[in-house]
């Protein structure tokens, strides 16, 4: 999903994706507003996620430390 262009609310049902393995590739859209919590069920798939090179506000979710095969977060918070 890396680099398409999408921008608004990252939708909450991300943490429902069943079907997702090692990496989530969010980074270089235009996504805007809080990271959801929900990223916190993906918690026996994602090893990595990219989020840098978007526009989102507030602060990481303490979810994301349910994630125990995470092995890497790319996040870089523009102004």
């Amino acid at each position: 999903l890396k680099a398409n262009n999408f921008n608004g609310l990252l939708p909450s049902q991300l943490g429902k994706l069943s079907l997702l393995e090692r990496t989530l590739q969010l980074q270089a859209n235009d996504f805007s507003g809080p990271i959801p919590s929900q990223i916190g069920l993906l918690t026996s798939m994602v090893t990595q996620i990219y989020l840098s090179s978007n526009h989102f506000t507030g602060t990481i979710p303490s979810q994301l430390g349910l994630l125990t095969k995470m092995t890497s977060i790319f996040y870089l918070r523009e102004n």
